[in-house]
């Protein structure tokens, strides 16, 4: 298991502008995905009653 995490290290640190261009793709289709949900049916803090 160490050996299989030191290639994946190394494997990341040589490429490393790909992994973080990689990254900032998944940030980027995660904000757009949060910012195209549809609202929740309710505003927040709409279940205070509930309490």
């Amino acid at each position: 298991m160490a050996t299989f995490l030191h290639r994946i290290g190394r494997w990341a640190f040589r490429r490393r502008r790909l992994v973080s261009g990689v990254r900032l793709g998944v940030l980027v289709v995660a904000v757009v995905a949060a910012a195209m949900a549809p609202a929740g049916r309710f505003g927040p803090l709409a279940d205070q009653r509930a309490l």
